[in-house]
């Protein structure tokens, strides 16, 4: 608390004490001091509006400070709130406006010009009325058991609960357009704060205000991460809608980091729009993270930094999929647009098509790629008016510890007017590939137009089904399900053409 206010609230107890001690020896009775016009209450009314009127002072105190400049530096103003105002606050960042919110009143704050008003503005605690049931414990997580609970989740970690150490699990499926996963469809929710209101509060109905507009908003964004354990149970997430094209970091988790914390076993169908880092799970990860056993149908739509798992990250991968279309212009794959972790055991079959007529950096399964990345699949079709560096695995395989081992591609690579385009790679700077395969025919060559012995070559149709014999080798191993298995099998039920599948489909 602000040292001024805190030391006007210790003289106000200390003179209510003295108070009460004077008048019970003096006789009067308790109902002169506690009754509703009682001169404990006057006391209160009276520290109350000290503290208000101390809190209007700083603040107006405050944006004048940060307009000396003739831009005000929002994220500094926000700073300032953060760091300097008495405790009880918080703070809403909309647009160009900061909403200061107190119990009892608020405080609208024009970005633009600095104007500070006083406001109506809906105060909720984050645990009201949805409060997580949980611990948050590994073995008592917070749990995900309606679709007030994802929203209330995501307002959490966007007002800076990180989650940090803490576990979350999805109990059940959620269906965005069904009234079963909600508690109350018509729940209200508030259009300034995007967040869940009393029932009988101004405001949108909770279905409605998720299904339009701009829909959902990420758990997560650029200055405040989910930092925790995020289990998806095995469970989907259907008919998500995000449409943010004017906004960074859009998925279902904006932003994601920390080491070795996870995001796990987790679908999405849906509908999702943004800018940049723009993906199904994540927009953005952070060093050491983990992404695993998750899958996307939706529509992915964005500018720059587009996956079907991950928009960009450096988030380690193994066992996910991507079956939703995608579209982008540049750093696009049907797993990750531009992936600096490790990845393994991956498969894409949704197509990708750019959404200007020049794309850049495109791959089916990375746009942009600089670590070790193992078995894994395409068979989605890239269709591209113009562009370079576009691949049926990845798009720019670039860094010395860039590596790609025993994978295929059997999409189409479509570019009309190219610069380095290949079945397996676009271009190749100082990274290595090693028995890679692609379908002959829908590419002009493996790397950058050319097959290569050992590293990008081409199969006839009627070679694929074996590719099999020669992905693996002796030691192409893993353990699932308590025994060591190999890596590829044969499509014996024919989900993937005959073509070889991954030991985990």
């Amino acid at each position: 608390m602000n040292k001024r206010v805190k030391e006007k609230g210790i003289t106000l107890i200390a003179l209510i004490v003295t108070i009460v001690i004077l008048l019970i020896l003096a006789g009067i009775s308790i109902g002169t001091l506690t009754g509703d016009n009682g001169l404990i209450k006057q006391a209160q009314t009276a520290k109350t509006e000290t503290e208000r009127s101390d809190i209007e002072e700083k603040i107006n105190v405050i944006v004048i400070d940060n307009s000396k400049e003739r831009d005000i530096n929002k994220d500094k103003l926000i700073n300032d709130f953060e760091n300097k105002l008495p405790d009880g606050k918080e703070i809403v960042d909309s647009d160009n406006l900061i909403y200061i919110i107190y119990p009892e009143y608020s405080f609208e704050v024009d970005i633009d010009s600095g104007e500070v008003k006083e406001t109506e503005i809906e105060k909720v605690e984050d645990d009201t009325p949805w409060e997580l049931a949980g611990n948050g414990t590994e073995e008592d997580p917070y749990l995900i058991e309606s679709i007030e609970d994802l929203v209330a989740f995501s307002n959490s970690v966007n007002n800076g609960n990180t989650y940090s150490s803490k576990y979350v699990k999805l109990t059940t499926d959620l269906d965005f357009n069904l009234p079963f996963s909600y508690d109350n469809p018509k729940t209200k929710v508030s259009e300034k704060t995007n967040r869940i209101i009393e029932e009988d509060s101004n405001g949108t109905e909770l279905k409605e205000f998720l299904i339009s507009g701009t829909g959902f908003n990420p758990i997560g964004n650029e200055s405040k991460a989910f930092r925790g354990n995020f289990d998806g149970n095995g469970k989907e997430i259907k008919n998500i809608y995000i449409n943010r094209p004017e906004e960074d970091y859009v998925a279902l988790f904006g932003k994601f980091e920390n080491n070795y914390a996870t995001i796990e076993k987790i679908g999405i169908t849906g509908s999702i729009i943004g800018n940049e880092y723009v993906g199904g799970i994540v927009g953005s990860s952070g060093y050491n993270s983990k992404v695993n056993f998750c899958y996307n149908t939706a529509v992915i739509i964005g500018d720059k930094y587009v996956g079907g798992i991950e928009g960009e990250g450096s988030s380690n991968f193994i066992n996910n999929y991507n079956l939703g279309n995608i579209k982008g212009n540049e750093y696009i794959g049907g797993i990750c647009g531009y992936k600096k972790g490790d990845s393994k055991y991956c498969y894409n079959s949704g197509n990708i098509s750019s959404v200007l007529d020049t794309g850049n950096e495109i791959g089916g399964i990375y746009g942009y790629n600089q670590n070790e990345s193992n078995y894994c699949y395409n068979i989605g079709n890239i269709d591209v008016t113009k562009g370079s560096n576009i691949g049926g695995i990845v798009g720019y395989h670039c860094a010395s510890g860039a590596v790609l081992n025993n994978s295929y591609n059997a999409g189409r690579v479509n570019v009309k007017e190219k610069i380095k385009v290949g079945g397996i790679a676009g271009s190749v700077n100082t990274g290595k590939i090693n028995r890679c395969f692609y379908l002959k025919n829908t590419a002009e060559g493996g790397i950058t137009g050319n097959d290569i012995e050992g590293q990008a070559m081409p199969l006839e149709e009627s070679k694929m089904p074996s590719v099999i014999s020669v992905l693996m080798t002796d030691n192409d191993k893993v353990e699932w399900n308590g025994e060591m298995v190999d890596v590829w099998k044969e499509d014996t039920n024919n989900i993937n053409n005959g073509y070889p599948i991954l030991f985990w489909q």
